[in-house]
């Protein structure tokens, strides 16, 4: 927007010459009376009349203007009426100048002049003036033309209804309908007009002003306001500074990409550059807008508005390097190709970037509201989110093109649909839909740790990256999750909520939730895996697992726990004798642990262990398969290896397998050894098969029962061997 002026000030300079001239010629030296030539005179009225004459007006050596007429009447009191007047003035400013009139009278001792019917001036510099009436009144300083007013110059036409010159003041005013016009010179190019209701020019107080709504355009670019206020520099007819006032609009049909596109605002202010042409600063004021190009062909561009926006521009006067917007701030990013649409709200906006490319960066302070909305498609979901915080510092593409990073700050709360989360500091990238959240100091912004909830699962951690798009997720730091329970049932024992869209592993109950602590925390959406890893611990009531891993599938329910395993296990048991079951605690360790949620099975490898009603159990692989709600253990399958101490007794064998419904035990073997203490020796019975009922104490030895007989050993039972 840098050219549109041009034309307003050499109309304007050039309307002032005309009416100047006007001046001058009233305020010159009296032509010589016209002698009276003819014997009747052509108004009786009238003292002297003579025709075709012409006089040359001079201060001493000076000439200062031809007077020429083709008829002329004096009357009493010295007024003359001239017809055909002619007045050519020589090297005006190094121009000659040309007046014609039809008729011209001067009245008043010389102090009012009038020139009428077709008034035309011409100077030697291709400016031409015409008009049916101009006054000059030397009481006032002012001269008037009360009608219609012409002039052109080259390429410029202008016209107005009315006009006035102030002598004392030096002020030039075009008083109605002024249109002012630049045809386009032969290269197609600089072509423009001005139209207002009124314009005026003060010369020597080096100021242009249009009233009563002005319209200016040029090359495609357009300014209006109510009024418009032009500086001129103090030596040279260079313009400084335009403001306009009003419902104020400067704006381009044909912006470069990522330029200036369109501003509006009560008031706009315009700042030129040393040459007079290129702006350099742009402010808005009252409800300012401003409209950027966009990057791209076919793309969309973004708007910002505010109360107040101050925009500085690179040398070119065309590039954006700094803006500047204050109260109510909002900016509206268009869809991408990916169809999201963003608006950012804040109190306050800071961008900036350098000449050879424009703003870069920006960062909104206070009340930062930053919302994402993307339609439903036939494969992804609608979008609706919004981030609010203290700051938000954004990097864009050149132009103030597309968000490539946005950095919240401050304490940061974020929401989609059923998802919350919350940090001191936030990182969002938004062309991978990734949210970092970043834990703040105790006590400080958005608290001591990164937190995101949604309808699954409640995380904290000192970091956190999340997938928007999807769900994945990374914790690192201090990991504390909480896996939520399934909806509480109403009266008619329908959810009253949506359950999560998991599936727990069905020794966890689905009604109560679970506490998951580790180091570092991966979430994939994808295969809905869950994996703690560094010290990580899962519980719910007395029901714990400890490892240096544990993987959680959400879908299939399976559970993994890798390295140092530590399970205890809350299972329902029943006594056979009384039929009456409860709770009892497991405890297994090994180095791995399988669940397998489809088969109830928990498998345990790598040097297992298991203590609890079934005894001190160890093998090369432990199995506990569990009922189908998951809370009581069916049967205990025990591999290679084998040894099981309980209640006095001690066995080996090859393989265990344990029954709890009836509480018996079958070990095989080549061969199944039993030690047990009693009260002053030890037994010891070898066989291939061993079963044991521990509700009756009954042992049989390859399907015989075992009449028990002390051995030779004596004394205490030493520990038991395993092949």
């Amino acid at each position: 927007m840098t050219r549109w002026h041009r034309p307003v000030r050499i109309a304007l300079g050039l309307s002032a010459v005309v009416f100047a001239i006007v001046v001058y010629l009233a305020i010159g030296r009296r032509p010589p009376a016209p002698s009276d030539t003819a014997g009747t005179r052509s108004d009786p009225a009238a003292v002297a009349e003579s025709t075709g004459g012409e006089a040359l007006v001079a201060r001493g050596a000076r000439q200062d203007y031809m007077f020429r007429y083709g008829r002329c009447l004096t009357y009493e009191g010295g007024t003359l009426k001239c017809d055909d007047v002619n007045i050519d003035l020589p090297q005006r400013g190094g121009r000659d100048f040309t007046i014609r009139a039809k008729k011209g009278t001067v009245t008043n001792s010389q102090a009012n002049v009038a020139l009428e019917g077709d008034v035309r001036l011409a100077a030697s510099d291709g400016l031409s003036a015409s008009a049916e009436q101009a006054t000059y009144d030397s009481t006032a300083g002012l001269v008037r033309v009360p009608g219609p007013v012409a002039f052109t110059r080259g390429r410029m036409t202008g016209q107005a209804v009315g006009a006035s010159y102030d002598k004392g003041r030096d002020v030039l005013w075009l008083l109605d309908k002024v249109r002012i016009t630049f045809a386009a010179d032969p290269a197609g190019a600089g072509a423009g007009a001005v139209e207002a209701g009124a314009a005026g020019l003060a010369h020597r107080d080096r100021y242009f002003r249009f009233d009563r709504r002005v319209r200016m355009t040029k090359e495609g670019q357009v300014a209006e306001g109510d009024t418009g206020v032009g500086y001129l520099a103090a030596d040279v007819d260079r313009l400084e500074r335009v403001e306009l006032r009003g419902n104020s609009r400067v704006a381009s049909a044909a912006p470069a990409a990522g330029g200036l596109e369109a501003m509006t605002a009560r008031d706009i202010d315009l700042v030129y550059g040393p040459d007079g042409q290129s702006l350099q600063r742009a402010t808005l004021n009252g409800n300012a807008a401003v409209q950027l190009a966009g990057s791209g062909a076919g793309q969309a561009g973004r708007r910002l508005t505010g109360e107040t926006i101050d925009i500085g521009f690179a040398p070119d006067g065309a590039t954006l390097t700094s803006l500047l917007a204050r109260r109510n701030v909002q900016l509206d990013l268009p869809a991408e190709a990916a169809g999201t649409t963003r608006r950012i709200r804040a109190a306050s906006l800071d961008a900036s970037g350098p000449p050879d490319r424009g703003l870069t960066s920006a960062r909104f302070v206070d009340d930062v509201e930053f919302r994402e909305t993307r339609a439903a498609t036939r494969t992804a979901p609608a979008v609706d989110r919004v981030a609010r915080s203290r700051t938000l510092d954004t990097a864009v593409q050149a132009g103030f093109g597309a968000i490539d990073a946005a950095t919240f700050g401050g304490g940061v709360a974020f929401k989609e649909a059923s998802r919350d989360a919350t940090a001191a500091e936030a990182v969002y990238a938004p062309g991978r839909a990734l949210l970092q959240l970043v834990a703040g100091a105790a006590g400080g912004p958005g608290g001591s740790a990164a937190r995101v909830d949604d309808a699954r699962a409640t995380i904290q951690a000192r970091k956190i990256d999340l997938e928007l798009d999807g769900g994945s997720l990374v914790a690192d730091g201090d990991v504390k999750s909480v896996l939520k329970a399934a909806a509480p049932r109403d009266g008619a024992g329908s959810p009253a909520a949506p359950a999560p869209a998991v599936k727990r592993p069905a020794m966890l109950r689905d009604n109560q939730p679970v506490n998951v602590t580790a180091r570092h925390l991966a979430y994939d959406d994808a295969s809905n895996n869950a994996v703690y890893t560094g010290e990580a611990r899962l519980w719910q009531g007395e029901t714990a697992i400890h490892a240096d891993s544990i993987t959680i599938d959400d879908e299939q329910g399976d559970l993994v726990g890798k390295g140092h395993v530590r399970s205890t296990l809350r299972l329902a048991q029943k006594d056979p004798k009384t039929g009456a079951s409860e709770p009892r605690t497991t405890v297994i360790t090994s180095d791995i642990l399988q669940y397998e949620d489809a088969a109830r099975r928990a498998t345990y490898t790598g040097s297992p262990r298991l203590n609890g009603p079934e005894g001190d159990l160890r093998a090369e692989r432990i199995e506990l398969f569990l009922d189908q709600g998951g809370g009581a253990l069916e049967r205990l399958e025990a591999y290679t290896n084998v040894s099981l101490a309980s209640e006095g007794r001690a066995s080996t064998g090859a393989r265990l397998t344990y029954f709890a419904a009836d509480e018996r035990y079958l070990m095989s073997g080549s061969p199944v050894r039993i030690l047990e203490q009693l009260s002053q020796e030890c037994r010891e019975t070898i066989g291939r098969t061993l079963t044991f009922f521990r509700s009756t104490d009954s042992i049989s030895i390859d399907g015989n029962d075992e009449s028990r007989t002390q051995t030779t050993s004596g004394g205490k039972c030493p520990e038991p061997k395993v092949n």
